[in-house]
């Protein structure tokens, strides 16, 4: 039978077993309350959206070609993760590859633009102060600018930038970050009328055009910031009124109505090519190379297309094109949509094949080796026109 001495022992060893259980219980709860604030404090509404997003594009049904648009104009087609965003002139939808319909919202905007990146839609007011910003299912944010917005871009490592005018300068660019896309810096430019802004390929940087007179006339100033030290890395000047800036890796392109201009990363100019005189259509962009392409469409026997390498160099001009409203680089292809035909040549200017449209299209892009075209009254397949026409011509 156990004496007094050790039933003690064993009453204070019990004791300690209790005490180092809750103990550890206290530990464990402190650390998942711990967790679960860590957990909160970075989950905000759009990380519950963008988890809705995935179940909700997972789940769209499959529609079919051609995507109707009803009751209202469309005005730009973009491409974004698995379909494309589609801005009228009262509504954006989503659509994905296969014609299913994701999402749409009627907008209320005057002068609407969108810009994409990713799964990402930033809708804004063009010389309005709204924008909004979407996934391919929800909104994430409605908001407003306090002065007009110019010019907006978006990338899908987070950053959205805004170029407006400014009270206290000549120009503004706001920089929203995070999952409540707040504002984390203002940039205030002090030279020229703002006219666009452009995120990097990377998503780190952002160049901002402004222009301003001079006693040769119009200058731009072009400025390069990277957002996320928040600082200017380099600004140049240009003679005329620079029109579109394409990144060849360390490189800037600057393409002006009479010029391409090529700087390195420190804005020191390599190489320019001059261009003819004519008016510039339509640009089109790829990794190495640039097609630009000039002349008028209500005379368009002489335009032609010039495609440039990475170096400013001329690789090939294809001449008598007939009208030119969109292009697009597929490879070592270029597809030019024409008034009621698209026109696939290889670089070397050899004509491939072409399609027949029924009406004038605004722009087009090639998805899983489908040709889409965007027309003011639907979304189709390029390769159904023509199937359609071979079907009359054979009738």
């Amino acid at each position: 039978m156990p004496n007094l001495d050790e039933i003690t022992r064993a009453r204070r060893k019990r004791r300690n077993k209790i005490r180092i259980r809750r103990l550890l219980s206290m530990l464990t709860g402190l650390a998942i309350i711990f967790f679960v604030i860590i957990i909160l404090n970075s989950i905000t509404v759009s990380t519950f959206k963008n988890f809705a997003e995935f179940f909700k594009v997972a789940f769209t049904k499959s529609g079919d070609f051609p995507y109707l648009i009803e009751d209202s104009k469309a005005i730009k087609l973009e491409q974004i993760r698995g379909g494309f965003g589609i801005l009228t002139e009262s509504e954006i939808i989503t659509i994905t590859n296969e014609a299913g319909e994701i999402n749409r919202e009627t907008h209320g905007f005057v002068n609407p633009d969108i810009a994409v990146d990713g799964s990402k839609l930033l809708l804004f007011d063009r010389g309005g102060k709204e924008f909004k910003i979407y996934n391919r299912s929800y909104e994430l944010l409605s908001s407003k600018r306090d002065n007009t917005i110019i010019s907006a871009d978006i990338s899908s490592s987070g950053y959205v930038a805004m170029l407006t005018t400014s009270e206290r300068s000549t120009s503004e660019l706001v920089v929203l970050y995070g999952g409540d896309f707040e504002t984390i810096f203002t940039w205030y430019g002090a030279k020229g009328f703002p006219i666009f802004c452009e995120i990097s390929p990377n998503g780190k940087e952002v160049g901002v055009v402004c222009v301003t007179g001079s006693e040769r006339g119009i200058k731009t100033i072009y400025t390069n910031i990277d957002m996320a030290s928040q600082t200017e890395i380099g600004q140049t000047e240009v003679d005329g009124l620079v029109i579109d800036t394409i990144r060849f890796g360390s490189d800037t392109l600057m393409i002006t109505e009479e010029r391409a201009v090529l700087f390195d990363s420190k804005f020191n100019m390599k190489a320019e090519y001059l261009f003819p005189v004519a008016p510039i259509l339509s640009i089109a962009e790829k990794s190495n190379a640039v097609g630009i392409a000039f002349g008028d469409n209500k005379q368009d026997s002489l335009n032609t297309i010039l495609i440039l390498n990475q170096r400013a160099e001329k690789v090939y001009i294809i001449e008598d094109m007939g009208s030119v409203f969109d292009l697009i680089f597929v490879s070592d292809k270029i597809y030019v949509l024409g008034d009621g035909r698209i026109s696939v040549f290889r670089q070397n200017g050899e004509l491939l094949e072409e399609y027949l449209i029924d009406k004038r299209g605004r722009s087009i892009y090639l998805t899983k080796n489908k040709l889409i075209v965007l027309l003011p009254d639907r979304i189709d397949i390029a390769s159904r026109f023509k199937e359609e026409t071979n079907d009359l011509a054979d009738s």
